[in-house]
Formats: structure tokens, C-alpha cells, sequence
């Protein structure tokens, strides 16, 4: 983690929503914000190696609707309509997160009793050939593995209440992020881009295997909680 770079995405973020009212309008400086946005975005990847500072969640959720699109034949929108109804589900998620209270013993229970054969096959039938790289890539990563899913474990028990507090400070709310939609007409939900919300479970689900990356979803399954957190 760098603080730097962390800064960089922040600075980018706020200039592009303090300038949200002018966009629909054309507003020059409101398109330069978001275009330098764009830029600062590419150059703290550059600086981090990885695409950690402008991808998370949201965007893997994206790239679900891609895959089953490409596979299916279902409709996809574009990747930026599609990450900013992922950030909705994403910022609603992280809000549920904060009711939550870790339980050790239920979590060790649940990666126990995880079938991932089972898994790759849903994996199989919902993303079709695109899943065949999520699981070699499981493979090698093997963050299934109870041993290495204990010791993640520890890890965020111990940290929990700095998770929730860097929930509370970095990720804004879903009653912030309608008002913000609203002022450029972005939308919020599976249903608004021609998706069905019934498979959100199962998106959500999927989101964990897509790259060697922490994201949400990572972290509901190491605390047990994907039923609770994402519904069934």
C-alpha cells in the first residue's frame, strides 16, 4: 500500500465529482477533470504495477457481464455504465459490511465445507469458456486453501474495526452516490442496463476468481458471509 498513490486516485476523484454539475452541459472544466482523471488513473497504476488503484469490485462485475455476453450472447453495455452500477452494488455491500461482526469459528466452517469442484462447475456454466482461466489461475493461487485462508483470517479479525473505519472514511454512500447519478444521468442497477437482478448472487460470487486481486467478495467468503452479504 502507498499512501501517495492513494492520494493521487483521491485528488482525481474529487476534482471529477466537485465538477459533476457541468458534464451534461459540456462544461470545459468539468470534461478536463474528468479526462485528467483518466490520465492520474493510468499513471498510479503505472506507479503501482497493477491496476489495484482504479479497479475493484465494481469492475470485476463489469467484466462478468462481458464474459457472459461474449459466451451467451447477453447484453453488455459499456464497461463505464456497467462499473458505475457496480460501484452502487458495491458501495451498498460495504454498507451491509458494517453490520457485520466477524465469527472465527463460522468462517473456518465455511471454507471447510466449500466444494471448489462444485464451484468450477458453476463457473463453468455461468461464464462458459472464459471460467477455464479462473480456474488455472486458482491453481496456482490456491486462496481456497484452508491453511492460507486461515492465516487471511486472523488478519482481519485482528484489523476489524481499521476495515470498517476505512469503509467509513473512503467509500461513499449509496444516498451520495444516487445524488451524484442523478446529475449525470448514470445508472445504478442490473435491471437499468438490461440486466436480470437475479443474478447478482451469482455475479457477485464470481468476482472473487477473475484476477489475483483482494477485492469484496474475497472478503465475504474469507469471513463466511457470501449467502448474508450477496443473498442466494
Amino acid at each position: 500500500y502507498c499512501e501517495g498513490i492513494a492520494q493521487l486516485v483521491r485528488s482525481a476523484v474529487n476534482q471529477c465529482v466537485s465538477h459533476a454539475d457541468g458534464l451534461l452541459r459540456g462544461d470545459k472544466d468539468a470534461v478536463m477533470a474528468v479526462f485528467e482523471g483518466l490520465i492520474i488513473g493510468g499513471v498510479a497504476m503505472n506507479y503501482a504495477g497493477l491496476s489495484r488503484p482504479a479497479s475493484g469490485v465494481e469492475h470485476y462485475i463489469s467484466h462478468v457481464l462481458d464474459m457472459r455476453s461474449v459466451e451467451f450472447g447477453t447484453k453488455a453495455e459499456l464497461h463505464g455504465l456497467q462499473c458505475a452500477v457496480g460501484t452502487m452494488i458495491a458501495a451498498k455491500l460495504y454498507e451491509d459490511l458494517k453490520q457485520v461482526t466477524p465469527n472465527k469459528e463460522k468462517a473456518l466452517a465455511y471454507a471447510k465445507t466449500f466444494d471448489y469442484a462444485l464451484w468450477s462447475e458453476t463457473l463453468r456454466a455461468f461464464l462458459g469458456k472464459g471460467a477455464e482461466s479462473m480456474i488455472a489461475l486458482e491453481a496456482k493461487e490456491k486462496k481456497y486453501d484452508t491453511a492460507l485462508h486461515a492465516e487471511r483470517l486472523d488478519k482481519i479479525i485482528d484489523q476489524w474495526d481499521a476495515i470498517l473505519e476505512i469503509v467509513s472514511q473512503e467509500i461513499p454512500t449509496v444516498e451520495e452516490l444516487k445524488a451524484l447519478y442523478g446529475k449525470v444521468g448514470l445508472p445504478g442497477t442490473l435491471e437499468q442496463i438490461g440486466e436480470e437482478e437475479k443474478l447478482l448472487p451469482t455475479i457477485l460470487r464470481c468476482t472473487k476468481d477473475i484476477r489475483d486481486k483482494y477485492v469484496l467478495s474475497r472478503l465475504a467468503w474469507d469471513l463466511g458471509i457470501e449467502e448474508e452479504l450477496f443473498g442466494s
